[in-house]
């Protein structure tokens, strides 16, 4: 068991323009997610309508109105999965490239290499932010109390802490 003194904590970087962003992202995913239902209801539908003749054979020739709806699951069930993985798929990686020319700016954290983000107590640790070329540094807060207002910001670690960049 480790000793309570060199517990690792978390170092959390946020700016509000993140949580702005991720309040947009997720708004966004649930809008796709709902066309996506839609269009996969409306394929299914037609894929339902041009089969009406071969759904009639199947009945006539003593299929029983379960196997024709466990079919059209099966066929539903699978278009969805299929079209879900090749979405988000593309969805990551058209997003990748947009979200990193979006960023407004860059938050660089020195200290332990093996566990990005996780320190030890009395561990000394640097941040720097650096602007985009529209937005201006302003200062480090933790927990709404201004910490420093240069750029590069050193502490020891003593609690878990939220550091926030702020721009304008």
């Amino acid at each position: 068991m480790a000793d309570p003194a060199v517990t690792p904590y978390d170092l959390s970087v946020t700016t509000p323009e993140c949580l702005t962003m991720k309040v947009v992202i997720i708004i966004l995913a649930v809008f796709f997610i709902a066309i996506g239902a839609v269009l996969v209801r409306n394929s299914v539908t037609l894929s339902i309508e041009e089969r009406r003749r071969q759904t009639a054979i199947v009945a006539a020739l003593g299929g029983s109105p379960r196997t024709l709806v466990g079919g059209t699951l099966i066929e539903a069930g699978l278009l969805g999965l299929v079209g879900g993985a090749l979405g988000a798929l593309g969805g990551v990686v058209v997003a990748h490239p947009i979200a990193a020319s979006l960023s407004d700016f860059t938050v660089k954290i020195a200290g332990n290499e093996s566990e990005p983000g996780k320190y030890e107590v009395g561990a000394q640790v640097t941040v720097t932010a650096t602007p985009s070329s529209d937005s201006v540094f302003q200062s480090w807060t933790v927990n709404g109390t201004v910490v420093s207002t240069a750029p590069s910001y050193t502490f020891t670690v003593s609690t878990d802490q939220v550091l926030t960049a702020n721009f304008q």
